[in-house]
């Protein structure tokens, strides 16, 4: 019984677990990277704890960067 209660815990937070998106989809996908750094926000929780937070903030930095730079990345 033990075993079937963890084997299930651990099914539910595998299926609650969101996919990771790399640094270049965010840097691909605008309006994608716009609302996750809107949830991540609304969230306030560090951007070290959510990767995909992580990622679309590295994402803006890089484009923030290509931008002072001369090079027009974003859409």
């Amino acid at each position: 019984m033990k075993k079937l209660f963890i084997a299930l815990f651990i099914l539910t937070l595998s299926a609650c677990s969101e996919e990771v998106k790399s640094v270049e989809y965010y840097k691909e996908h605008t309006t994608e990277r716009q609302k996750m750094l809107e949830e991540c926000e609304k969230k306030a929780e560090p951007l070290m704890a959510n990767s995909n937070c992580s990622n679309a903030n590295k994402a803006q930095a890089s484009i923030r960067r290509m931008n002072t730079r001369g090079v027009n990345f974003s859409n």
